[in-house]
């Protein structure tokens, strides 16, 4: 699997997908 990016958006988990989980 490729390595997928996640960034801190306004405190929640935001992926590369644009899917974000808190």
């Amino acid at each position: 699997s490729e390595h997928v990016q996640v960034d801190y958006a306004d405190g929640v988990y935001v992926v590369q997908s644009g899917i974000a989980t808190t």
